[in-house]
Formats: C-alpha cells, sequence, structure tokens
C-alpha cells in the first residue's frame, strides 16, 4: 500500500555541499540530487519551506553518517549514505517531510593534502613505536640477559658516541634491570659504588669519618686484614 506521503508529488532539488569526516579540519564535498515528498501541511507552507526543510534534513543524516568515517574511507562513508537515503523515508521520527537521495562524495583537494598529511605523520609515528618496541625487545633478549652481555653493550655505546664510560652511571641505570646480575664483579662494582658514596658523604662530617675509619679498621682487625687495616 502506497504510504500517505507517496500520494503526493516528489519535489527535486540539485545538492552541493560539505559535511565532516571524522578527521578534524577535512571534510567530504558532497554533490548530487535530493528529492522530498512533504505532507500536505508543510506542502502549504510554499517551495522555498519545504527545500529548506528537506535540505536541512539531509544535512543532519549525512553529518551523523560522514562524521564518523576517515577521510580514507571515503567509500565506506559512501555506502553508508546510499544505504541511508537509496529509499523514500522519513528524515526522523514523526518528520514531515520524506526523503532520498544520490549522493557522491569527494575529497577536493586542499582537503586530500590534509589528509595525506595526517596518513603520513600517522605512518611516521607508528614506524617510530615499531622501531621503539624492536630495540626494548632487542634490550631484553640480548643485552639485559646477563651483565657481562650489558657491559659489553655499554662499552660498546659509549664508544660509538666517543662518549667516557662512566660505569656509575651503569650500575645505577643500566644494572638493576639485568635478569643475573649477581656475578662476583657485578657485586664488587656494587659495593665499590656503596662505599664510593659513604666517603662522599663523609667528607662534609669530619667526626663521622673518623669514627667509620676506626669501625672499619677494627673490622678488617677481626678478619685479620691487618695490612688493610693498617692503610687507613
Amino acid at each position: 500500500m502506497m504510504s500517505y506521503f507517496g500520494l503526493r508529488r516528489s519535489m527535486r532539488l540539485r545538492i552541493s555541499a560539505t559535511w565532516p569526516t571524522a578527521l578534524f579540519g577535512v571534510r567530504y564535498s558532497a554533490s548530487g540530487v535530493l528529492r522530498c515528498r512533504p505532507d500536505a501541511e508543510l506542502r502549504e507552507r510554499g517551495r522555498g519551506i519545504v527545500r529548506s526543510v528537506a535540505r536541512e534534513s539531509l544535512d543532519g543524516i549525512a553529518r551523523h553518517i560522514t562524521g564518523e568515517y576517515m577521510p580514507s574511507e571515503l567509500d565506506e562513508a559512501q555506502n553508508a549514505l546510499a544505504l541511508r537515503l537509496s529509499e523514500w523515508g522519513p528524515a526522523a521520527e514523526g518528520s514531515a517531510v520524506e526523503i532520498r537521495a544520490s549522493i557522491a562524495l569527494r575529497l577536493a583537494p586542499d582537503d586530500r593534502a590534509r589528509s595525506q598529511s595526517y596518513e603520513d605523520a600517522r605512518r611516521e609515528q607508528q614506524l617510530r613505536h615499531h622501531l621503539d618496541v624492536d630495540r626494548i625487545s632487542h634490550l631484553r633478549r640480548e643485552v639485559l640477559v646477563n651483565a657481562d652481555a650489558a657491559r659489553a653493550w655499554w662499552i660498546d655505546l659509549h664508544r660509538e658516541g666517543n662518549l667516557p664510560i662512566s660505569w656509575d652511571e651503569f650500575n645505577a641505570q643500566i644494572l638493576p634491570y639485568v635478569h643475573n646480575a649477581q656475578d662476583p664483579q657485578s657485586k664488587a662494582m656494587r659495593a665499590a659504588v656503596v662505599l664510593a658514596q659513604v666517603m662522599e658523604r663523609l667528607e662534609s662530617d669530619p667526626a663521622r669519618h673518623q669514627q667509620f675509619l676506626a669501625t672499619t679498621r677494627v673490622v678488617l682487625q677481626q678478619m685479620n686484614w691487618d695490612d688493610l687495616a693498617d692503610e687507613l
């Protein structure tokens, strides 16, 4: 059975518009034909009002659809529009007009350029992310497996940059992440770092400095290392 709207003649409008994409600042350019069938009350208000209502209805529908798609998804946006607008239907529940439309979407040169700039920047960021992931994976698999591998990597890193090798920095920032850092050399280096920090703190406190040396001397004597105790 023909609907009430179907009993009325349709009106035909040429359409030229721009509608948003999901990427801020980039818009689809649209052109095509809009057909509308107003109810009797709306038709009586004149063709100008009918056109305005129909065009506003189309814009509302199209903006909601195209705004969900990136510029690179033009075909998907086009298909979604066609699915919604290829058959007669009210613009919204309770609308005074039915519409259908045949619309073609495209990207104007400026919008295409902005979209391409975004895609290029996005690919660059993705590449940088993948390189970071690969570098971290390499560190975990090859460098941080044991202390010897970590030291070799640290030496090689500083040779490439012609930088002085800072073992204090290595012990503080790299060694704690090594899976097997319990070898004698690592333990000795950590102990040396701690003792160096102790002596640095004692430089500003002569009384405690002397107390520390006296205590250390007693400990060395108890361990029968009198030769070391005599050097303090």
